[in-house]
């Protein structure tokens, strides 16, 4: 075979191949990707502490703009191995309150390793109490702080207190969180 033949078989076969892209793909349908599969972790959908807080509940408290604590394509660790989703709500000068939710069952994954629970109810669910204390060798909860677990269908509801004034101890902060712990619990949806 000629070098010219040879040409002219590529240069049809590529004129070939140029006709069968151009019919495949028009401007008016753009070529796209296959779609990414991702695994998404069941969290509650019931309530998004984010979007479902009531705004009379953030301006008497003086709370900022609450800050976003992961997503639902991207939750964070909550509680032990627990991942969940929430916001953080800040007032400066006193205190901030984490809310999330979190597949996490009720004694199953504590946000504190070896820490004590106290179990209780809030607004008539089962609860947990996480009371500051010193665990030996491990990682403190502060006497400025409290953490709470409000059982939910299909995991958790997730409340951490952080106090900045000297005034909060071991009590007082924990009987805070549960005092708006009561208020967050109320605006849950029935079943959730």
């Amino acid at each position: 075979m000629s070098h010219s033949l040879l040409r002219r078989i590529f240069a049809v076969a590529l004129s070939a191949a140029a006709g069968i892209a151009a019919v495949g793909c028009s401007a008016d349908e753009p070529v796209s990707a296959p779609p990414a599969t991702t695994t998404r972790i069941a969290i509650p959908e019931t309530f998004d502490p984010c979007e479902d807080i009531s705004d009379a509940f953030i301006d008497a408290r003086g709370f900022e703009e609450p800050v976003h604590l992961g997503n639902r394509d991207r939750p964070i660790y909550v509680a032990g191995r627990g991942r969940g989703i929430g916001c953080q709500f800040t007032n400066r000068a006193e205190y901030s309150v984490d809310i999330t939710v979190s597949n996490a069952a009720l004694g199953t994954d504590g946000p504190a390793p070896d820490a004590e629970f106290r179990s209780t109810r809030i607004g008539g669910r089962a609860a947990e109490v996480v009371h500051p204390q010193d665990i030996e060798g491990k990682r403190s909860i502060s006497i400025y702080s409290c953490l709470l677990l409000v059982e939910m269908a299909g995991g958790s509801l997730h409340m951490s207190f952080n106090g900045y004034e000297i005034e909060y101890d071991m009590d007082t902060a924990c009987a805070h969180l549960t005092e708006l712990a009561t208020e967050v619990v109320a605006m849950l949806p029935p079943g959730s």
